[in-house]
């Protein structure tokens, strides 16, 4: 009878301890179901190997199970459901350590950089595989546009593992391509097409000098274009909305005309690295009334536009000069800077920007009223919105800018706005299209005094008459 108990107490020992090695991550190895699915999964049948993965996962959950499973939907390219069984395999118990390579690959496989870097320095505070997750912070960091970070941990890479030196090597290449930094990437990828021509690897730099050669060759550091334009001005000397009661006035505003206007443009651009940029910009523009010729006018305009990039913003600082002739004589000299901020959202490009300006009225007439002295500091602000079509062929854009204009004379103070918009279509033979409009809004924020009559009261010393209304 005692014999018995011992043998049924031995028996109830061997049960727990059967049941506890299967039930842990550990022992599941042991288990043939988990030979049979690895087997599948070493042989590339992916499909099996996930069915029974999933019955011993249904049957005793493990962080072993997990972490296979999140290989098999890796395999299958179901990124999302293969992250979520690394995390599994990561914070439960006993952690899977391989996990944390293959959760930080997966997350920047899914363009989530900001965790894959979270879980990288993760691994990298418990040491676990140094030198891959080195090589994967370098890819996270080149992902978000961090190339000197990458190229750091890339370097750190190679000391660590010998064996990643030619794959970190021309992943720092890839980042002097990003950067637009040709020549050094050239020099990489010319070593390693010493591996030997057939080498995975070399095939690979080969590809990139190529690369290279077509975008030096594609980038244009300077051009020459000429637009010719007809558009019709219904106010070529900006009449007042209303009567200002003077007929001398009255009588040479509100001219309408149609007018030809040609332009030829000439830009330089040095190729900088990234995020750098630069631009040397001279127009020349003449505009020619069918009718009123009296008013035609030239623009001579130098544009310098040093500008600085992320992903997704670029701030650009223009500096403008430009020289203005009306029917051949000089009439005012326009410098000033208009710092610009650009992001982008989809297909969506917006604007916001301020500038400062200094104006100069050429002409001047001796002994004419100071009030009248046009010379000022301009003052704007200004949004815009610009969206690509067809796939960026053809764009509509909108521009909308308010100005403030302290004019040396009082009578010219002035606010304004600008509305401007249009669309830009391609045409056969690279030609392209353009559809635009402006139109502007002035008001004075004084009384004019000058006349005729007022000017010779100017000169006589007599008392001046009143003049405009203040809000013609």
């Amino acid at each position: 009878m005692r014999t018995k108990k011992i043998f049924s107490f031995i028996l109830i020992i061997c049960f727990v301890l059967t049941s506890f090695f299967l039930g842990y991550g550990f022992s599941v190895k042991d288990n043939p179901l988990f030979q049979k699915a690895l087997s599948y999964y070493k042989d590339e049948d992916y499909e099996e190997a996930l069915v029974i993965f999933q019955k011993l996962y249904k049957q005793n959950p493990s962080t072993l199970v997990s972490f296979y499973l999140g290989l098999v939907w890796k395999q299958i390219g179901e990124y999302d459901k293969a992250k979520k069984f690394f995390l599994e395999a990561i914070k439960g118990k006993p952690c899977v350590f391989d996990a944390y390579v293959e959760l930080v690959q997966i997350l920047y496989e899914l363009g989530d950089t900001k965790q894959a870097l979270y879980w990288a320095n993760e691994a990298e505070k418990l040491q676990i595989f140094p030198d891959k997750i080195s090589f994967l912070k370098g890819l996270i960091f080149s992902k978000m546009g961090k190339f000197k970070e990458a190229r750091k941990y890339f370097e750190k890479a190679k000391k660590l593992n010998s064996a990643l030196s030619y794959s970190a090597d021309l992943q720092i290449g890839i980042t002097y391509v990003l950067e637009r930094r040709y020549s050094r990437a050239r020099e990489i990828f010319h070593s390693l097409l010493q591996i030997g021509p057939k080498a995975n690897i070399a095939e690979l730099a080969k590809d990139y000098l190529f690369l290279i050669k077509r975008l030096e060759k594609s980038y244009k550091r300077w051009g020459i274009d000429i637009t010719e334009g007809l558009f019709y001005d219904s106010n070529v000397v900006n009449k007042p909305s209303g009567s200002v009661g003077l007929p001398s006035v009255d009588e040479i505003t509100g001219k309408e005309d149609w007018a030809l206007q040609s332009k030829i443009r000439a830009f330089y651009r040095p190729l900088l690295p990234v995020p750098y940029s630069f631009s040397l910009i001279g127009s020349f523009t003449d505009k020619l009334y069918f009718k009123w010729s009296e008013y035609n006018t030239d623009t001579l305009r130098v544009v310098l536009l040093p500008s600085i990039s992320s992903k997704k913003l670029t701030f650009s600082f223009p500096f403008t000069g430009s020289y203005n002739w009306v029917n051949g004589k000089s009439y005012s000299a326009e410098w000033g800077i208009s710092p610009e901020i650009n992001f982008i959202k989809g297909k969506n490009l917006f604007t916001i920007g301020a500038g400062v300006k200094i104006k100069d009225m050429l002409s001047y007439i001796p002994g004419a009223d100071p009030d009248e002295d046009r010379d000022a500091i301009n003052y704007k602000v200004l949004v815009g919105y610009n969206r690509l079509l067809k796939g960026g062929k053809s764009m509509i854009f909108l521009r909308s800018e308010f100005n403030i204009e302290n004019t040396e004379g009082k009578n010219w103070d002035s606010n304004s706005w600008i509305g401007s918009g249009g669309i830009i279509y391609p045409l056969p033979l690279k030609g392209r299209m353009s559809l635009t409009f402006s139109i502007k809004e002035v008001w004075f924020r004084k009384v004019h005094t000058v006349t005729e009559d007022n000017y010779k009261n100017f000169l006589s010393g007599l008392p001046l008459i009143p003049g405009f209304p203040s809000t013609p």
